[in-house]
């Protein structure tokens, strides 16, 4: 949920290009529901509730060997054929002869053994943040390390996007400001200033 909430912020895609999915959803992440996991046939009916494709991934999350949850739903996407990965903290889990690609993630032996929000979740958010950066920067929604697509939402950000216009293009923090209100984002401002590279040179609200 954290890693998929972050992605439009940051990389300016749409809400549903990367969607998290957990057993009774909202009511789980507030309070604990220890036993949502353990009804399989459940992972089905959250399911539909998407028109997941083959042109789709699914990436399943799952600490233990052996979550209902996870697996019966694993199985569901094979059968449509929809292309499948996992990540398991556990050596040899079962979703590794249900999946295309199966990740593990070896933590060594946890500090409060058998916590899986702990050492298990921590290593899993790390595997998820490398998988969803790298397909944002195969996806172009960079430019090298620097997020031109991110949504200027507070003045924070607008700073970072003023910094960057005036560090490539040598124009004045006052410019850069006025034209990133006028373009909406980093990435629409460099293509004017690619385009017309006297702008920084010129009042834009003239």
């Amino acid at each position: 949920m954290l890693d998929a909430s972050e992605c439009p912020p940051t990389f300016g895609v749409d809400a549903n290009t990367v969607i998290w999915i957990i057993a009774w959803w909202d009511k789980a992440l507030r309070n604990s529901v220890e036993n949502a996991e353990d009804v399989s046939t459940q992972a089905r009916k959250d399911l539909q509730n998407y028109a997941i494709t083959h042109k789709d991934i699914v990436i399943w999350v799952a600490a233990s060997w052996t979550t209902p949850y996870v697996i019966w739903w694993v199985k569901d996407c094979k059968a449509n054929g929809i292309l499948t990965w996992c990540i398991s903290t556990s050596p040899w889990t079962p979703l590794w002869k249900h999946v295309d690609y199966p990740i593990e993630v070896n933590i060594g032996e946890a500090f409060i053994e058998w916590s899986s929000r702990m050492s298990p979740g921590t290593a899993q958010k790390l595997v998820l943040n490398a998988i969803s950066t790298s397909i944002m920067v195969q996806l172009e929604r960079t430019l090298g390390n620097k997020m031109i697509y991110m949504k200027l939402s507070n003045n924070k950000l607008n700073q970072r996007g003023i910094d960057m216009l005036v560090k490539e293009f040598g124009i004045k923090a006052d410019h850069a400001k006025t034209l990133l209100w006028v373009a909406g984002s980093v990435a629409k401002a460099r293509e004017f200033l690619l385009q017309n590279p006297r702008a920084g040179l010129i009042d834009f609200e003239q």
